[in-house]
């Protein structure tokens, strides 16, 4: 299960990369599969052309998405998102997340 807050509180990275990154930097995962899983999940919610921006340049969305990757990196099978996600966020509905 993958818990998902509210981007604002969540940030760790410096950039959008990094703050996908790690959890897998955290597992000790070797670089070049990290960077593949990285930008797969980023690939998955959109934000694969973001991934050098630092998160004060992007905007809630964006920032939500980038958490959802984030979490998405361990390939959960079950999402908890904060209530807040329930009426802000959606998916686009021409990309599947699996």
């Amino acid at each position: 299960m993958g818990t998902v807050l509210h981007p604002d509180g969540q940030f760790i990275g410096l950039t959008v990369g990094e703050d996908i990154a790690f959890a897998l930097e955290n597992s000790c995962t070797p670089q070049n599969e990290m960077h593949a899983i990285t930008r797969h999940a980023a690939e998955l919610v959109g934000i694969e052309n973001h991934l050098g921006y630092a998160p004060h340049e992007l905007s809630g969305g964006q920032k939500q998405r980038v958490s959802l990757a984030g979490v998405m990196v361990d390939q959960v099978k079950i999402l908890l998102l904060t209530s807040r996600w329930q009426t802000s966020t959606r998916p686009p509905a021409s990309r599947p997340l699996s």
